[in-house]
């Protein structure tokens, strides 16, 4: 019973938290369709994952990547529970994603993009992961009015992140920038905390290699 009462609180807070966080809008940006293969970069509690996993179907893929063990296991948990067929769990390093290359038409990096100790390692391995043309979708936390001069270890540190830093990694990884809506998630509409809100940063993989 208690089990249960938890479950469904925890869908309660979930539908709330789609809304907050645009999912529809997020799909839209990483071209989300039926048969499509997206990773789930820094996959957390499996939120989107879940979603993913419905989302493109019986005939696509989704790779829930996460560095925590103990996020890996709890992933793990959700997947049986909730009966994942379409989902492959990786246990990435903090250079390396794991992940298969040139497999993946799209890629989530969700308020995990200012966890990345060595952005440069994991943008290299999304590259090699994303097919040409692929999207890579970045969301994270507008930095607070207070610290908008602080450096970037700074902010990191406040687990945040100026939509700038995450622009000049992705060019010099040589992605293409498709847009980027700073806020795209206002302060006074997030239910899940960040007192400036959330940007999003969408990008491609160029067709030709570098």
């Amino acid at each position: 019973m208690l089990l249960s009462s938890h479950l469904a609180a925890q869908r309660g807070d979930e539908t709330a938290r789609e809304r907050w966080q645009r999912v529809p809008e997020v799909f839209a940006a990483l071209n989300v369709k039926n048969g499509a293969r997206i990773a789930d970069v820094g996959a957390g509690d499996g939120f989107f994952t879940a979603r993913l996993a419905t989302a493109v179907g019986t005939d696509g893929r989704v790779f829930a990547v996460d560095i925590d063990s103990d996020v890996i296991a709890r992933l793990r948990e959700r997947g049986t529970r909730d009966r994942w067929t379409n989902v492959e769990i990786i246990h990435s390093t903090s250079t390396d994603t794991r992940l298969p290359a040139a497999t993946l038409d799209g890629a989530l990096v969700m308020n995990a993009f200012h966890e990345f100790t060595d952005p440069e390692a994991m943008l290299r391995g999304l590259t090699a992961a994303l097919k040409p043309g692929g999207r890579l979708v970045i969301i994270d936390q507008v930095p607070a009015e207070r610290r908008l001069r602080d450096d970037r270890a700074t902010l990191e540190r406040a687990h945040e992140l100026g939509s700038w830093f995450a622009v000049r990694d992705l060019l010099l990884a040589g992605f293409r920038i498709v847009r980027l809506e700073d806020p795209f998630i206002k302060a006074d509409e997030s239910g899940g905390g960040g007192d400036s809100g959330w940007w999003l940063l969408v990008a491609e993989r160029p067709n030709a290699t570098r």
